[in-house]
């Protein structure tokens, strides 16, 4: 039955099943243990300064007072897909976070980026 694997022996079985449990884990990494890059966090931002806007033509729409606190509120309702810009699953750092909100503040504040 073990014929197959080319050494019958059980150390070469066994060599055979930790190298293919060590590549399968080395791809998963090339899968989930990537941060973001600078190209998708910078269009990440990007992204977020628009729907700064919008949501200022939104509120401008409605006759509301535009304010740091509407906007403030506004990213808390909207945006809670922040890519991490840290590997291995880790959160989002705090500032990352920061400058997505001040991102999407301002252009909420001014309607434009």
């Amino acid at each position: 039955m073990l014929a197959f694997l080319g050494d019958t022996s059980r150390s070469g079985l066994v060599y055979s099943i930790s190298r293919s449990a060590s590549l399968a884990f080395f791809a998963s990494l090339a899968v989930t243990g990537c941060a973001a890059g600078y190209q998708e966090r910078s269009d990440y931002l990007l992204q977020m300064a628009q729907r700064g806007v919008e949501v200022n033509k939104l509120f401008r729409g409605q006759d509301q007072e535009i304010s740091e606190d509407l906007c403030l509120s506004a990213n808390s309702a909207l945006n809670d897909d922040i890519p991490s810009n840290r590997s291995w699953g880790y959160d989002p750092t705090s500032e990352w976070e920061e400058l997505v909100r001040e991102t999407f503040v301002n252009a909420c504040i001014s309607g434009e980026y």
